[in-house]
């Protein structure tokens, strides 16, 4: 017990300074660092104690940065990796998605990747979608002939990202409003849905050569009409509801005559009783007097029971539409 004691009193700063040198190299993240200079990455171990001390995840930036150095990719430094980190970004998926990108021979910048990955979007699968084209379905909307036919239509897509126009373009949701409205226009262009019926590829080979994709961030492979159904006879059921609409009119119009004539025979008949009555007053008509066998006669009461007929007769007929 006695030389026990003595060894550690002679020789305890080996343990320690061992002690000391295990924790260094773990507060360094040892292990990263061979790894970095296995790789042939610009790593120092300074850069490793300064994002120790400023409490950087080091394999969450250190990592990435490996990868990207180890594929040849020059465009990506710990500095900018640290400040996407704190930007809230994702330090992996960028440096993968440069990968793929170099890779495939895509143009993509870090600049690019960093900004479309703080946007929310998946930066990964964007650059996939660049190689591989996607298929998006449309959703159905109706179209109108010129026959008044309606067309009820579902189309398929297919696009490839643009990695050019992927900051400050448009999305997919508006691409497929101006491919569906586009659609509907050339549908409309036509004099019977059964020319559609019977040639749809003409359709979509219109709107194809539209160029629609310009100013959005998709490139447009190929435009597909998947389904289209008759619908609704909008135009006859259009020129029903207007027929009704001009009956009701007419016989609006009808009545309304109709009413200002029978006013009018009421007058005559009006008029017609009050000369009758002072002929009987004075007892005279037609310059004799009724004594003396003479006859009344007044313009007014001639014929005044079918008065309304021979006006109705001397108007203009109404044709009614039916």
């Amino acid at each position: 017990m006695e030389g026990l004691t003595t060894f550690i009193a002679e020789y305890w700063m080996y343990p320690f300074w061992l002690i000391v040198i295990v924790l260094f190299l773990n507060f360094i993240s040892f292990g990263t660092w061979v790894s970095a200079i296995a790789a042939n990455a610009d790593v120092s171990i300074y850069d490793l104690i300064g994002l120790r001390l400023r409490r950087m995840p080091i394999s969450t930036i250190v990592f990435p940065f490996i990868k990207a150095s180890r594929v040849g990719i020059v465009d990506v430094n710990l500095n900018e990796l640290e400040a996407h980190y704190l930007a809230g970004g994702s330090p992996e998926k960028v440096v993968l998605a440069m990968i793929f990108a170099f890779r495939a021979k895509i143009p993509l910048t870090f600049q690019q990747a960093f900004t479309v990955d703080l946007s929310g979007r998946d930066i990964l699968e964007i650059v996939k979608a660049c190689v591989y084209p996607r298929v998006i379905q449309a959703p159905a909307f109706s179209a109108l002939t010129k026959d008044g036919i309606e067309l009820k239509v579902k189309l398929n897509i297919a696009v490839r990202t643009s990695v050019e126009r992927l900051i400050g373009a448009v999305g997919e949701d508006t691409l497929v409003a101006k491919i569906s409205e586009a659609v509907a226009d050339v549908i409309g262009g036509f004099d019977t849905y059964n020319k559609v019926m019977e040639n749809p590829n003409a359709v979509s080979a219109a709107v194809y050569a539209k160029n629609l994709d310009r100013g959005t961030s998709l490139d447009v492979a190929s435009i597909d009409i998947d389904k289209i159904e008759v619908g609704r006879n909008i135009g006859g059921a259009f020129k029903v509801n207007k027929a009704e609409i001009d009956k009701l009119v007419a016989k609006q119009q009808a009545e309304a005559r109709y009413s200002i004539i029978a006013n009018r025979v009421q007058a005559e008949r009006m008029l017609a009783g009050e000369s009758q009555r002072a002929s009987d007053n004075t007892g005279v008509g037609n310059g004799q007097s009724v004594a003396d066998g003479g006859s009344f006669y007044s313009p007014l009461s001639n014929n005044v029971s079918g008065g309304i007929q021979e006006i109705l007769v001397a108007e203009t007929p109404l044709t009614v539409k039916k």
